[in-house]
């Protein structure tokens, strides 16, 4: 949150970073959720696969929308090789990465493993 603008939208998609808490019930939430509060934020989310058959138009939405500048794309880049995947996995799971996260190959070759 501290990334949005005053009177921004955050919306959430699935908890992946939660998964190993549901079993337990301790689901600790955002980070710095206070914020949200202060910079007058909309907050929404949803399940995806409550919504499969919108998927389609919903990405030609997106897609159109980045082309015209209008959505900017925000990633977490880990360089390295399939040794970095696991660090990645884990990554993902505490939550410890901001926008989409990437798994940037150092050596091309090895892209190609399993095509």
């Amino acid at each position: 949150s501290k990334h949005m603008k005053v009177g921004g939208k955050i919306v959430q998609v699935g908890c992946q970073a939660e998964i190993d808490n549901y079993a337990t019930g301790n689901i600790t939430g955002w980070k710095e959720y206070h914020r949200m509060t202060a910079r007058e934020m909309l907050v929404g989310g949803f399940l995806l696969s409550n919504h499969m058959s919108e998927i389609p138009a919903a990405f030609l939405s997106l897609m159109l929308m980045q082309k015209r500048g209008k959505l900017k794309s925000v990633e977490t880049t880990i360089r390295g090789g399939w040794q970095q995947f696991t660090e990645c996995i884990d990554r993902l799971r505490t939550g410890d990465t901001f926008g989409r996260l990437i798994l940037m190959f150092d050596d091309q070759t090895e892209t190609a493993m399993g095509a």
